[in-house]
C-alpha cells in the first residue's frame, strides 16, 4: 500500500518521505523481533 502511495507521489519530496516511512517501519519491527528473542531465550534459560 505504501509502495503504491510513493509511485503516485509526483514530488520527489513525496518519494524520499515513503522511503524513510518504509524505512523506520522495518527497523521498528526488527526491533521488536530482537527484544522478543531476548526474553524467550531468557526465559528459557
Amino acid at each position: 500500500m505504501i509502495i503504491t502511495l510513493m509511485l503516485k507521489g509526483k514530488e520527489p519530496g513525496d518519494e524520499l518521505r515513503g522511503l524513510i516511512t518504509v524505512f523506520a517501519f522495518l527497523a521498528s519491527a526488527w526491533y521488536c523481533v530482537v527484544q522478543y528473542r531476548k526474553e524467550q531465550g531468557e526465559s528459557q534459560s
